[in-house]
């Protein structure tokens, strides 16, 4: 046996349940949080036999998007002349 944690965007939480309904595959989902974005994601943890985890692997890939972030770097100490309340940005 094998344990699998995927942890997925809360929008793809029910399809991706479905789907391991569908391919006989049993998996507890939890309610997660993200770090960072503080997102709402779902973690699933799956038991399965060695020789059904590319099938579980699978059945993820198919059921999940990519999520896509774009961040922008901001460097404060290029704005502010040390302590005072100058701005140069």
């Amino acid at each position: 046996m094998k344990l699998v944690m995927a942890i997925v965007q809360d929008k793809d939480s029910n399809r991706l349940a479905n789907a391991f309904i569908d391919a006989n595959i049993r998996a507890t989902r939890l309610p997660s949080t993200g770090g960072f974005l503080k997102a709402g994601n779902s973690t699933f943890m799956i038991g399965i036999e060695e020789v059904r985890v590319p099938e579980a692997l699978e059945v993820i890939k198919k059921n999940v998007s990519i999520k896509e972030t774009i961040f922008i770097k901001f460097d404060v100490t290029r704005c502010f002349d040390g302590w005072s309340s100058t701005v140069s940005c």
